[in-house]
């Protein structure tokens, strides 16, 4: 291992996302510039959420889960409804949950007995 990706393994996200802003800022092409400012905000977003163990806790939540929007980092209150919805949803979900299928199954069951009133 080299000595320069030592100090990179040490290094925060966002300065490791500063280190590669650094070297495109030396492109004066538009679309590199671009690129450059956003690795800019993306390290500021990563050293923001550094500081909020919470905060990095449900944004991570709702990455593995595939439902993170850019409004979550901005709306914390949307980020946890969001979140709970979403888990709540998957709870319910037969395919996924033991619990949810024994109800489905529970139902069906009183249903075919006969012990359930059929409306007329």
């Amino acid at each position: 291992m080299t000595e320069y990706s030592e100090e990179l393994e040490v290094m925060s996200d966002g300065d490791l996302l500063r280190e590669h802003a650094k070297f495109y800022a030396k492109s004066e092409a538009p679309e590199w510039q671009a690129f450059n400012r956003r690795l800019l905000e993306i390290a500021a977003k990563l050293d923001a959420w550094g500081k909020n163990p919470w905060q990095e806790a449900v944004i991570e939540a709702l990455v593995v889960d595939c439902i993170y929007e850019n409004k979550h980092d901005t709306n914390p209150i949307k980020a946890l409804n969001d979140l709970i919805q979403w888990e709540h949803k998957i709870a319910l979900d037969p395919a996924v949950s033991a619990e949810a299928r024994a109800l489905v199954e529970q139902g069906i069951a009183i249903g075919k007995s006969g012990a359930v009133d059929k409306p007329e």
